[in-house]
């Protein structure tokens, strides 16, 4: 498994914010792999459930639109479609390649962007710190390598960082 190097000894201080940039990382072939995180406060276990519940991701990360091929929760070789935002651009297909309950979920994805992302829940006591990880991302088509060109990776992180505080929320408050 090609997983990015970094220091997985702390979680996000709550003093620097609720969400850590941990790595952000340009390769030399246009690709870049990225990871962000939270600290939430409840059992690595309820993360990997509601994580697990990929159809109901909507409820909790703005924008975020996911339609798996067979309506279950997911599994190793579950496949589907996501999107985000309004447009519902950029959007892929997924293929779910590893679970490791209750501490990792790995995809592969393939249309507008192309790649490896992951889900790493670690516990800390009281706090469980939970990473969404892209591992060298290609945008495949040109709106989407011109939305990279004129911002980066700065659009990611804004939408990671809506998906990690609305799953904080929904795990420290409950659904609403």
């Amino acid at each position: 498994m090609n997983r990015p190097a970094y220091d997985r000894s702390s979680i996000p201080d709550p003093s620097s914010g609720p969400v850590r940039v941990t790595m952000d990382q340009r390769l030399g072939d246009g690709s870049w792999a990225t990871a962000d995180e939270v600290a939430v406060a409840c059992d690595s276990r309820e993360v990997i459930h509601l994580l697990r519940d990929m159809e109901g991701y909507s409820r909790w990360w703005p924008g975020m639109h996911v339609r798996l091929s067979a309506h279950t929760t997911i599994g190793v070789g579950s496949e589907g479609m996501m999107a985000i935002g309004p447009l519902r651009r950029p959007r892929w297909r997924f293929k779910v390649t590893e679970i490791r309950e209750p501490s990792f979920i790995q995809y592969d994805f393939r249309g507008d962007l192309v790649g490896r992302a992951a889900w790493e829940i670690e516990p800390h006591g009281a706090l469980t710190a939970v990473r969404f990880c892209w591992y060298a991302v290609m945008p495949a088509g040109w709106p989407v390598r011109l939305l990279v060109r004129l911002g980066e990776v700065r659009w990611h992180h804004l939408l990671v960082r809506l998906g990690l505080l609305g799953l904080k929320g929904r795990l420290e408050r409950g659904p609403r």
